[in-house]
């Protein structure tokens, strides 16, 4: 009895899978796409990797697509009032922000978005040690523009106590 051999034949897809695609985007086209998601309950599922409420997240993928924008531009972020304000984050599923450093229209409300998303995407990220790098090099530039606030006495409450930065 003769047993006969069946070579699968492949086929090379027409287009790449989704995934490689995706890593093509630009942070302005992941936004777009996000907020087009026809049902709210898939756009949770995206931000719940987060931790945050869908619209909270399409605020700040926006928000993070003018800031990028600012910066590709060479425009100015440094003492900038934001245009483009993200969401403020009243129920953080992680450690986030004291109500005195809700400033978000600066900078150092858009950091601490990065940091929380980072939070999730790489939790071991040394983006605390870089801001304090930075702010220590160029230490005669007064951080208080960034948006971090005073205390009753006009001191600078010291952000690496708020609990998204311990």
């Amino acid at each position: 009895m003769k047993i006969k051999h069946y070579k699968k034949k492949y086929r090379t897809p027409v287009n790449p899978p989704s995934w490689m695609c995706v890593e093509l985007l630009t942070i302005g086209e992941l936004s777009r796409i996000y907020t087009g998601l026809q049902k709210n309950s898939d756009k949770q599922d995206i931000a719940n990797y987060f931790g945050l409420h869908y619209k909270v997240f399409a605020s700040w993928l926006h928000s993070l697509t003018y800031v990028r924008n600012i910066c590709a531009h060479h425009g100015r972020l440094w003492n900038r009032e934001l245009a483009i304000k993200p969401d403020i984050l009243l129920k953080p599923k992680y450690d986030w922000l004291s109500k005195d450093f809700e400033i978000n229209s600066r900078v150092f409300y858009f950091i601490s978005i990065l940091k929380y998303l980072l939070k999730s995407a790489n939790p071991n990220n040394n983006l605390k040690s870089k801001l304090e790098e930075i702010m220590h090099k160029y230490s005669e530039i007064p951080v208080k523009f960034m948006g971090i606030p005073s205390n009753n006495t006009g001191e600078l409450m010291i952000w690496q106590n708020e609990p998204i930065w311990k």
